[in-house]
């Protein structure tokens, strides 16, 4: 899923879109348990925003969805 994708499903340009998603982190598949350690440096993964895996996986098709019912100001 790219932002081409979304643009086509909202008929109109996202523009600034991180607000939304960061609201609606059920969009997201969280990414508990895990980091990405190497050598002994990088971040560990946890609930809710970190520095691992951010916001966790995108579900794609709700993200589409639920930007395509935000009105584009």
């Amino acid at each position: 899923m790219g932002s081409a994708d979304c643009d086509g499903e909202c008929r109109e340009p996202l523009g600034f879109v991180n607000p939304a998603l960061y609201a609606n982190r059920a969009l997201f598949r969280a990414i508990n348990p895990g980091n990405n350690r190497v050598a002994g440096k990088g971040f560990d993964a946890g609930p809710a925003w970190n520095a691992c895996s951010g916001l966790g996986v995108p579900k794609g098709y709700d993200i589409i969805a639920a930007l395509a019912a935000v009105p584009v100001a």
